[in-house]
């Protein structure tokens, strides 16, 4: 359970998370001492609300180190250098790998961010996975209503084939609306949040309480609802 804090305290541990990253001290370690247990989220949280960066201009929260990504400052144009090497079609990984950056792969993510921000003329014109299609005018597309089963009778041998209504397409990737991707939305009891680092984690946060969050991988959040229904089960109660 999260520690009940005022908005004065709140304030007292993001100045002191800054402090810390302004020496590269060890952000999730001392909000992990604050009873924050998930301090990777909560720093991130902070530099959202607190500091309102950008998602590409946020930091991990970890020790920095002699050749560390968070010591590797890129100028602007240093960042252009990497997206016009992109769309020539070469590799601007290994650009960034001979800056000193250590994990180029999360670095030329932050790029394409800042890039999609403030260039996209430029950002229109990166490599992306697959081919882009054209929508179909609509027009060009046949109205069909399914409510049901549909019978087919086809005049071979007075045949009735019975075709079942297609499935509704399952969303594997974020919502997509407009030129915006919704990767955050509020329910009933807080905000969920879809944040892509190394791997894909929700981000769980009460608007209740503050600054914690709840960030686990989806891995970890499938173990977690089936652990939840197990608990239930023993406490005598059927999820």
């Amino acid at each position: 359970m999260a520690t009940p804090r005022t908005a004065e305290e709140k304030l007292a541990i993001v100045e002191h998370c800054m402090d810390l990253e302004r020496e590269g001290g060890d952000i999730q370690a001392y909000l992990y001492s604050e009873h924050y247990y998930t301090p990777r989220a909560t720093w991130h949280n902070i530099q959202r609300e607190y500091l309102h960066r950008k998602p590409y201009e946020r930091t991990d929260g970890k020790p920095t180190k002699k050749g560390d990504e968070n010591m590797v400052i890129l100028t602007d144009d240093q960042r252009m250098e990497a997206v016009t090497l992109a769309i020539e079609g070469k590799n601007p990984k290994t650009y960034l790998e001979g800056l000193g950056c250590p994990d180029p792969e999360q670095t030329w993510y932050r790029i394409r961010q800042w890039c999609k921000d403030k260039r996209p003329d430029a950002f229109e014109k990166l490599p992306t996975k697959g081919k882009r299609y054209e929508k179909p005018k609509a027009e060009e597309l046949p109205v069909v209503k399914i409510d049901g089963p549909i019978r087919i009778e086809t005049p071979e041998a007075n045949k009735v084939e019975i075709v079942e209504k297609p499935e509704k397409p399952k969303i594997t990737q974020p919502v997509q609306y407009e030129k915006f991707t919704v990767r955050e939305v509020e329910g009933l009891f807080g905000r969920y949040r879809r944040s892509d680092v190394t791997t894909t984690y929700i981000d769980f946060e009460n608007v209740d309480e503050g600054l914690d969050v709840m960030s686990y991988t989806i891995p970890q959040w499938r173990a977690f609802i089936e652990e939840l229904k197990h608990a239930a089960q023993v406490l005598g109660v059927e999820l």
